[in-house]
């Protein structure tokens, strides 16, 4: 049968596209500098019809705090090793980490299957390229590595075995630092940032007689959580930022741990799961009886920048914990 010339090219896109899909590769393929990246790795296919037996990752130098996420029926690994530079995560020093992620089990060529993990992508990543994640797929006999990096100007599509790429973007600029409260000076850094919340929150609940308490204070972008503890009562305070500055959006306990509860409350992903493993990373170094203190405050309530609730609203809540 013959083919015309149409058909032929027809053929080619399809070939093409089928090709494309079939690379591993990225479910979100681009991030800011500064923030938590959950990584979704997808693995299309085995070796030439054999299933993979193994999953390889090697994690690119400025993404740090790494942490895979467990998969049913899968064993997981990690290689930790020293970073090429020193990098700064809730005012430690960071020299080493997770560098390579294994899982292994078994995918059969003919499914599909995901990978995930999550890590911090540091401001040593370069602003405006990509930064490209090494797989490797181990299977019943032989490897297909996605480990070629395209050379600067060089399409990533000319490559046989590409590895995934991630586009490295800058933090959108926030115009709420750009009007802070009048008689406030403005917060350049996260540590300005949580100075500032720490005066909101006392100006607001603090008294001789009850002392409040506030630690740890993290803050990503417009948002933050702050831990606060007040006569034997305690609880987590969602900070929201405006062009008047910080102000207490709502008082909760538990769930302002979690990414989800976060989202639903009107928080970006990136935000939500940034605070959410910041908040981790931070009382993991606090008694357990503080974070039960912080959790134990019960149902969240909304203040807002009007300050609905007030004091009086603060103290009637807590008393009742």
């Amino acid at each position: 049968m013959n083919i015309t010339t149409a058909q032929a090219a027809f053929a080619a896109i399809l070939f093409s596209t089928s090709m494309a899909q079939a690379h591993a590769t990225l479910e979100v393929k681009e991030a800011t500098i500064n923030s938590y990246y959950k990584a979704v790795m997808r693995i299309p296919h085995g070796c030439d019809g054999q299933a993979t037996l193994k999953v390889k990752i090697s994690v690119p130098e400025g993404m740090i705090s790494v942490k895979p996420m467990p998969k049913a029926g899968w064993m997981l690994e990690t290689v930790s090793g020293d970073y090429a530079h020193e990098y700064e995560l809730h005012g430690r020093k960071i020299t080493s980490g997770v560098q390579e992620i294994v899982w292994s089990g078994s995918l059969e060529d003919s499914h599909f299957d995901e990978f995930v993990f999550r890590g911090r992508l540091t401001d040593k990543l370069p602003v405006g390229q990509k930064v490209f994640f090494q797989t490797v797929q181990d299977c019943t006999d032989g490897t297909v590595a996605w480990e070629e990096i395209p050379a600067p100007g060089q399409d990533p599509h000319d490559l046989k075995r590409p590895a995934p790429g991630l586009m490295i973007k800058a933090v959108a600029h926030d115009h709420s630092h750009a009007m802070p409260a009048a008689g406030k000076k403005a917060a350049h850094n996260n540590h300005g940032d949580a100075h500032e919340i720490t005066h909101v929150l006392k100006a607001e609940f603090d008294t001789p007689e009850t002392p409040l308490t506030v630690e740890p204070v993290v803050i990503s972008g417009a948002w933050a959580i702050a831990g606060w503890s007040q006569d034997g009562r305690g609880g987590r305070a969602l900070m929201k930022k405006d062009k008047d500055g910080w102000y207490v959006h709502m008082c909760g306990g538990e769930p302002f741990k979690h990414a989800k509860t976060l989202s639903q409350i009107g928080l970006s992903p990136d935000a939500a799961m940034s605070l959410a493993s910041d908040l981790a990373d931070a009382e993991h170094k606090l008694a357990p009886a503080v974070v039960a203190l912080f959790d134990g405050f019960g149902e969240a309530i909304e203040i807002g920048r009007t300050g609905h609730g007030g004091h009086g609203d603060h103290g009637a809540h807590t008393q009742s914990n």
